[in-house]
């Protein structure tokens, strides 16, 4: 789901935030009657232009140039960032190979001419996400099942039975099949995770084939975190593998290892440009605000759309620290993955985005303690919400207001990467209220040398 809000109330929310479609993605020479495509459209046309069985390019004619672009990318040195589920999903059709799908999700990723590519998948391992996880996931695939015809089909053409996966040997045969139905394969738990170790197979091989054919000159790198966190780095035709030591690879849910990453190479003071399909990114950059120092260049591209990362921070930070902590928390009731919206316990949307600017905070939820600490105080986060109109009429809200509440300052937490600390945690704990107080203290300010992974 992620960012809850409405598309056309967020991009008003968003308005002077983006990066202007004309000089994001033309491709080829320029001129007054060139025609523009969107980064959609760019992806289409790369997976239109992928390489055939034998694994040579097709000719130059139906090659994408992307060799022209706007300064409006960054022009220094940067990464680009991908994240693989969203990216996959996208470009992973039906009659499509797996080499196929990792050629398009690299040519996607280079559309902006960075010197190095990060791609990020999930992590298989339960124990690397939150317990609201599992709850999302019954939530989202209630009554959906892979049919057992499908199923029967699937595991005929791959000659194996279910228990075989984790120890099926990904050949590169099986990176050129298109008889592979990945979308239904998508619905299988056990047979995404398959799915998923073929493409991050096939991100290796298409690298390396790309470099061969000096398509991604630009690129210095192409980092590969898989779902086990092996690094892969494939420089020009040389491959190195290792474990990751880094602590942004040990977080389980991929959204969450593209951003840390992200953050990572910001504080390095490098640009960013981000792929991804998921709204949470517009999140995570408003909730890391309160403690993010001042940070280069970065770009976050969802779909046919490029948001500027600064620019939303500078349009909803307010003056304050607490001004941005308390904005980031008002972004949450419209709901995320792990939140409902505040909609559902009767409110408008009207007068929730307001709440969003910092102008317009009455008494503040949250309240800065010191340089590492802050404190939710629920009486103060009911009290501006009685001053807005509310009509629940016969609808029963799925969580109680108070419940709600604590998930959304939770999410705060979680995609601000509030929790990072030198003990390697993974993920914040569940809100719990002072009983007699009705506060609850949190840690805002994560430790930058466990994101950075440096001495402390």
């Amino acid at each position: 789901m992620g960012w809850g809000i409405g598309k056309d109330a967020r991009e008003k929310q968003l308005i002077g935030c983006h990066v202007p479609k004309r000089q994001i993605v033309t491709a080829g020479k320029q001129s007054a009657t060139s025609t523009k495509k969107t980064a959609k459209e760019i992806i289409q046309s790369a997976t239109a232009c992928m390489t055939s069985n034998n694994g040579k390019a097709k000719s130059t004619k139906e090659t994408l140039d992307l060799n022209t672009f706007s300064s409006t990318f960054p022009c220094t040195d940067h990464t680009a960032v991908v994240d693989a589920a969203a990216a996959f999903r996208r470009v992973a059709f039906n009659n499509c190979s797996a080499l196929r799908a990792a050629t398009a999700v690299l040519r996607a990723a280079n559309i902006s001419r960075p010197t190095s590519i990060s791609v990020l998948f999930d992590l298989s391992a339960a124990t690397a996400y939150p317990p609201q996880r599992a709850e999302l996931h019954r939530q989202r695939y209630a009554g959906k099942e892979l049919a057992y015809d499908d199923a029967v089909a699937i595991f005929a053409k791959l000659r194996c039975e279910k228990k075989d996966l984790p120890n099926y040997e990904i050949t590169r045969p099986l990176l050129f099949r298109t008889d592979l139905n990945w979308n239904a394969m998508f619905m299988d738990k056990q047979l995404k995770r398959f799915v998923f170790k073929i493409f991050a197979v096939a991100l290796k091989h298409a690298a390396v084939q790309m470099f061969a054919g000096k398509e991604i000159e630009n690129v210095a790198s192409v980092h590969v975190w898989s779902q086990t966190m092996e690094h892969t780095c494939i420089q020009n035709d040389s491959i190195h593998k290792g474990h990751s030591e880094t602590s942004f690879a040990t977080f389980g849910e991929g959204d969450l290892r593209c951003f840390s990453n992200a953050v990572q190479i910001l504080l390095e003071k490098k640009p960013v440009v981000m792929h991804s399909i998921d709204t949470d990114f517009l999140l995570m950059i408003m909730c890391a605000a309160p403690w993010l120092p001042p940070i280069p260049t970065y770009m976050i591209t969802l779909s046919d759309t490029v948001y500027d990362g600064n620019k939303i921070m500078a349009r909803f930070a307010g003056k304050s620290d607490t001004d941005k902590i308390n904005t980031a928390f008002w972004a949450m009731a419209f709901g995320t993955d792990y939140s409902n919206p505040l909609t559902n316990n009767g409110y408008f949307n009207k007068d929730l985005k307001e709440l969003m600017f910092a102008e317009k905070h009455c008494r503040r939820p949250i309240t800065i303690l010191n340089e590492t600490e802050a404190c939710f105080d629920l009486k103060k986060a009911l009290f501006v919400l009685k001053e807005l109109k509310c009509s629940l009429g016969k609808k029963v809200p799925k969580d109680s207001l108070k419940t709600t509440l604590l998930k959304m300052l939770f999410c705060l937490q979680y995609y601000g990467l509030m929790f990072v600390d030198a003990a390697g945690t993974l993920f914040p704990n569940t809100p719990v209220l002072d009983p007699k107080l009705q506060t609850c203290t949190f840690q805002y300010r994560p430790s930058i040398t466990a994101i950075l992974n440096t001495d402390q």
